[in-house]
């Protein structure tokens, strides 16, 4: 599963695009949890978008990425997304896992 809105950084704002790409183009079921669908988007616009699985959800809600890891059974997550919005609840100090 994916987090393709979350991938890349702010020197690269597509780099979760061209991974979802790629694992595509490679053969892999790819699964996104996207909280808004942005028809402007470039997952959208450049066709990625139509080629995957996609779950509505929010990366910082535990029971979204819960659902989706378990409704679509994937075995690999990957998770590039941005850490200081996540942890904003807890005064930007990373939770202990």
């Amino acid at each position: 599963m994916v987090n393709p809105f979350g991938l890349g950084d702010r020197r690269n704002r597509h780099g979760g695009v061209e991974l979802c790409r790629r694992l595509l183009d490679e053969g892999a079921r790819v699964v996104g949890l996207i909280a808004d669908d942005d028809p402007t988007s470039e997952l959208a616009r450049s066709g990625t978008l139509s080629e995957m699985v996609v779950m509505s959800g929010r990366l910082e809600r535990y029971d979204d990425v819960e659902r989706a890891v378990n409704n679509t059974e994937v075995d690999t997550v990957i998770h590039l997304g941005s850490a200081a919005d996540c942890w904003s609840c807890c005064s930007g100090t990373p939770p202990h896992l």
